[in-house]
This record gives structure tokens, sequence and C-alpha cells, in this order.
């Protein structure tokens, strides 16, 4: 449901989406609910802004922690495809998306209750590029599956969930450099993470693609224009085109059609 032009500024903007760091969150009890990890992504530079700061909650971390039949790497596996909730600090979201978020009851912070009457009036898309991006990692990226794995151990540790990771910060720059390093050109990369990633916002862009209307040729556009059969259609093409030639008929067919 996101919009075209957000999944493109994705692909060619948005370089570089680390996990920082990771906490358990509380629900409405003193019981954890939620795994917070906080996101960092670069900026297009078009706002002079140089990051931005997405921050997603798993909401079946609860479960992953408690189900011990399971192994660290299997539940981070199992927790990726739970519901989320997510924000971003960016504009976009904040003045196109939050309302939108939370009227769905997926914003992760602090709700939006007023309309977006200017800036998005018809409530179009769901997430803004920075959040794209990072929807992308978290699906492919072996990083992201191993912070995952870091904070179920952790958590598991615990005993109550509260899982208080960070990455270091020179784990974080070489990501980061690796990342920012990618070609943007089709085609594969070399990097299996990313490709899968940018595969994933390919394949939902063909599949909310809008598709051009096909338009009928010959016998199909003489039964298009004509309450008969396909096998009188073909008939009259035939006629038609015994005169005057295929590609005329087919030209007169179209005229024919417009007019009607």
């Amino acid at each position: 449901m996101s919009t075209a032009i957000d999944r493109k500024r994705a692909r060619q903007e948005i370089t570089v989406a680390v996990p920082g760091s990771a906490r358990g969150v509380k629900g409405s009890g003193a019981n954890i609910e939620a795994l917070e990890v906080r996101f960092v992504t670069n900026a297009s530079r078009k706002y002079n802004a140089t990051r931005h700061f997405v921050t997603v909650n798993f909401l079946g971390y609860a479960t992953a922690i408690a189900g011990g039949d399971k192994s660290a790497t299997k539940a981070a596996a199992w927790l990726k495809q739970q519901p989320i909730r997510f924000d971003c600090d960016c504009g976009r979201h904040r003045f196109w998306y939050r309302y939108v978020a939370t009227i769905g009851n997926y914003h992760a912070g602090r709700p939006e209750n007023g309309y977006p009457k200017v800036r998005n009036p018809n409530l179009n898309g769901v997430a803004c590029k920075h959040v794209l991006r990072v929807m992308a990692e978290i699906q492919s990226s072996a990083m992201v599956q191993n912070f995952l794995v870091r904070a179920i151990e952790k958590g598991r540790a615990a005993g109550d969930g509260a899982a208080n990771i960070r990455t270091r910060q020179k784990d974080a720059d070489k990501l980061a450099r690796k990342q920012a390093a990618r070609p943007k050109a089709a085609g594969s990369t070399g990097d299996r993470d990313y490709d899968r990633s940018r595969a994933a916002l390919r394949k939902q862009s063909r599949a909310t693609a809008t598709k051009p209307k096909r338009v009928a040729s010959g016998s199909k556009r003489m039964a298009a224009l004509a309450d008969v059969s396909n096998a009188e259609a073909e008939k009259m093409f035939m006629e038609l085109a015994a005169k005057i030639g295929v590609g005329k008929a087919d030209q007169l067919i179209q005229k024919m059609r417009d007019k009607k």
C-alpha cells in the first residue's frame, strides 16, 4: 500500500539502514510487550538532514523469548514475520503518514490525531522512504537477523525480556560504509542481502503498478464495435481486408471504434 514514489526514493536515495539499539518495552502492565529497535538511516540531504531515526516495535517479542523450544535463530526468523509498529522522525512521516499509522493502529510512539488535510488529504501511502528501506533490510539482512538473535538471547537470559543491546560504533560505521558503497544500477551487486532487499522493493512496485489497458485488434475490435459473435466479426474483418488490405482494414476499424 506504499506509494510508487516512496518505493523509488527508498531504492535510489536511502542507502544506509543500520540497527543501532534495542530494548524491551512494557505494555499496559508490568510485562515486556515488544522489542523496540532503533534504526539509523542516511538522509537524501534535500532538507539539510544527514540522517534519520526509524523506530520499529516487534510485537511478537514476548512470545519469541518465551518459546524456549526454538533456538534464538529460529525465533528471530519467526519474529520478523509478526506484526510491527513503526515511527520515523522525518517530515514525510510526521506530516503525511503518522495520522494514517495512528488510525491504522501501527504507530510507535506519539499518536497523531490531526487530519493531514493539506499534505495528504486522500490518505495515500503508508510509509516514507526511510521506513521502506528499513523494512527491506528487516526482510533480508543477515545483520538484522543476527541483531534480533542477540536481543532474544539477552531477553531470555534476563528472564523478564529486558534486552538492552547496542551496536558498537565501529561495527555500525563498517556496515554503513558497506551499504553506502552498494551500486545503484539494476542487476546483481554481489551483496546478497542488498540484492534481496532491493528485489523485495521492486516486487512490491510491480505488484501495485497500474497496467495500461490493452486494445483488442483484428476481429476482436470488430466484435467490440458491434453486437455480433466472434465468428461474424472474423468474417467481416476478412471481407474488409480482402478489399482494402489488412493494414487499412485495421486502421478503418480503429477509426470506427474511436467514433463509437
